[in-house]
């Protein structure tokens, strides 16, 4: 007969949608199956302390299942397709490898990828998805460009926009070490609130927003980022603001 042993929960009011233990028991990766909800690594080694290390989400916002084999977890992640997931260092999972086995229009959560299967003795990668398609995939080493490791930020950061004056036009740049909602507002010198710029979940990496001014007069406007953590919205990691001057 079966035994419980622990039961947990995920944060947030989420839910386990699939599930899969890494090769030793220590750890296991969940999804969610739901927009804007990460896939979760967690260290189950103590059952007396369950808890969450690495989190990872694809710019299409929603997965939905995983496997794990050796150091990798291979993740059916809809319109984002097959993405490979190095977990050789749980509180920093890194993308390895991606194809995209949609190549579709629509936008609809639930298109492209909805099964990746690793365990073949070919080292082959069997996918299927909504569409009816049946896709193999093999992944091939490539050489390591240490140029990259610097597209791993290791820590939050926002940029002075470029140019700066501007007119109308002006680059925003931020950086994130760790899965996060990410807000960007703008504000005039009252600190009213001009622009709404975005509030979406963002992976690890740089990113850049052309912000266009046109619809406002000339003057000294900020521009602030806050991150939030992905286990409550209400949990901000960093904040900072910022000077920008439009000139028409």
């Amino acid at each position: 007969s079966a035994v419980l042993i622990k039961r947990w929960s995920t944060p947030s009011n989420g839910y386990a949608h699939n599930i899969w233990a890494s090769d030793d028991g220590k750890y296991v990766m969940t999804t969610e199956e739901t927009i804007n909800r990460t896939v979760k690594y967690w260290d189950v080694s103590d059952p007396e302390d369950i808890h969450i290390r690495g989190e990872y989400l694809a710019e299409n916002n929603i997965a939905h299942n995983t496997h794990i084999m050796g150091n990798f977890a291979y993740i059916s992640h809809y319109r984002g397709g097959v993405r490979v997931v190095d977990l050789s260092n749980p509180d920093s999972l890194k993308e390895a490898a991606a194809y995209d086995t949609y190549g579709g229009q629509a936008t609809g959560n639930f298109y492209g990828n909805w099964g990746a299967y690793p365990f073949t003795k070919e080292g082959y990668v069997y996918a299927s998805d909504f569409e009816g398609w049946l896709t193999i995939l093999k992944l091939v080493k490539t050489p390591l460009n240490v140029e990259d490791n610097s597209l791993v930020p290791d820590a939050f950061s926002l940029d002075q926009n470029y140019p700066n004056p501007f007119n109308p036009v002006t680059t925003i740049s931020y950086s994130i070490k760790e899965t996060a909602y990410i807000q960007l507002k703008i504000y005039n010198s009252l600190g009213e609130q001009v622009a709404f710029i975005s509030d979406e979940l963002k992976t690890p990496g740089h990113y850049k927003i052309n912000y266009n001014a046109g619809d406002l007069s000339s003057g000294v406007y900020y521009y602030r980022m806050i991150a939030r953590s992905t286990m409550s919205k209400q949990d901000i990691v960093f904040i900072e603001t910022k000077q920008m001057l439009f000139l028409k």
